[in-house]
């Protein structure tokens, strides 16, 4: 008998940093949009060894990404610097607003600049390998924990957006200029985006296995397993978002009054049977005919931010299924 314990650490940090229009003159602030990266990815694996017909691996491991992608002006210039007041969070300083207009560039970051998330995965594994006879038997499992919390409020700064009709002669079109009207501040339009929190969403998937590779002669190997998973959906950590119910006839909340979390019902029949075969008819390495059947279920996967959870479904009913449009 002996043990191994193994680990590992890597990590990757960028930091860019990309030049904005010279609002600098307006505020003697440097008007760069800042983006910043860092991704760590660790892993413990123990190996127990249980004589000449056992063996354990156990896994841990970890991976985590944290992109955070600020605003011109970020942290130091706030709506209230600017002389632009009454905005509910005026005060804070979430950088330059987005000045829009039809002839010049635009100032200031887009409204999808603001970008903070938080990607993290756990995931545990255990495999246990026996040999008896002429049978080898693996069996074992996964667990995996999803987790991003995602901050993108699409103008929380204010978005402005400016063109001639302000400044055009009375019953005169098109005598007007957009940049006069900027001067003049005078906007045909103004957006502002409230978003107090960031959107969580998270998910949790476990699978088991067995599988045994039969040596039936030195000519016939069968290799027989089932598998189970339970991929399980997204949802939000504060049940914070809802589909439009078909049967009820309006908008259902995850999580209230006794409708589900997620997007859909989960299954949990997800059974997932393998079967395979190498056959060498002569006896040697030279030739040997293989072949494999098996069922796969395809679960959570990678969806950014969201989840899917805003986007998808369009509707859904309540009760028997699902409808996309």
């Amino acid at each position: 008998e002996y043990n191994r314990l193994t680990a590992r650490y890597s990590s990757q940090g960028v930091d860019s940093w990309s030049p904005a229009l010279d609002l600098g003159s307006l505020t003697g602030v440097d008007p760069g949009e800042r983006t910043q990266y860092t991704g760590r990815n660790s892993s413990i694996s123990y190996v127990r060894v249980f004589g000449a017909r056992a063996i354990n691996n156990l896994i841990l491991s970890n991976g985590n990404q944290y992109p955070h992608r600020g605003l011109a002006g970020a942290g130091s210039i706030s709506e209230n610097d600017l002389g632009i007041y009454g905005m509910p969070n005026g005060a804070q300083k979430t950088g330059f607003p987005t000045f829009t207009f039809t002839n010049f560039q635009t100032f200031g970051s887009p409204q999808t600049k603001l970008w903070i998330e938080l990607q993290n995965e756990d995931t545990l594994n255990d495999t246990f390998s026996l040999t008896l006879g002429k049978h080898s038997v693996k069996m074992g499992g996964t667990f995996r924990y999803y987790m991003t919390n995602n901050f993108q409020p699409l103008g929380q700064q204010g978005n402005w957006t400016f063109s001639a009709n302000m400044t055009n002669q009375p019953g005169l079109s098109s005598t007007g200029f957009d940049y006069a009207s900027f001067l003049l501040g005078l906007p045909q339009s103004f957006t502002y985006t409230l978003f107090p929190d960031y959107f969580r969403t998270r998910a949790t998937t476990y699978g088991l296995f067995v599988q045994d590779d039969f040596r039936v002669s030195h000519k016939l190997t069968l290799n027989v397993g089932l598998r189970w998973d339970l991929p399980g959906w997204f949802h939000e950590a504060h049940n914070r978002s809802g589909v439009y119910s078909l049967q009820a006839g309006q908008y259902v909340q995850f999580g209230q009054n006794g409708f589900r979390t997620g997007l859909y019902d989960q299954a949990y029949a997800n059974f997932e049977p393998r079967l395979g075969f190498a056959y060498s008819p002569f006896g040697d390495s030279k030739t040997v005919v293989r072949g494999g059947y098996g069922i796969f279920y395809e679960g959570t996967y990678a969806v950014g931010s969201s989840g899917l959870l805003p986007t998808s479904p369009i509707f859904a009913d309540g009760d028997v299924g699902r409808y996309t449009s």
